[in-house]
């Protein structure tokens, strides 16, 4: 499938709108994250009966994937995000998520 609308949130609003399944991922193309653990994340969302998992990133990228300064920015806001939310996240910026389609809403 191919998305004519330029941009990240209209490649995840057609893709929301094409998904068949009660579980969806998403996840960025930029090979930071390995399609192979999807499964184990699925997985872990139901074992768990949870809604929503944000995936980590950093144990399981490629060194050259993101620059010092992205890994220093991504950070600075995961801080920020757990400061001001209260939420601790390892990985705020992550673009891998395993989430029930009933909560798109």
């Amino acid at each position: 499938m191919f998305e004519e609308q330029r941009g990240y949130g209209s490649a995840l609003r057609r893709g929301f709108q094409s998904a068949t399944k009660d579980v969806i991922v998403t996840m960025d193309a930029d090979g930071t994250y390995p399609a192979e653990q999807i499964a184990g994340a699925v997985d872990v969302l139901e074992r768990k009966a949870v809604d929503f998992i944000s995936c980590v990133r950093f144990p399981l990228m490629t060194k050259e994937a993101m620059s010092s300064r992205n890994v220093f920015g991504n950070w600075v806001l995961t801080v920020l995000f757990g400061v001001i939310y209260g939420q601790w996240l390892k990985d705020s910026q992550s673009g891998m998520r395993v989430f029930r389609r009933r909560i798109l809403r």
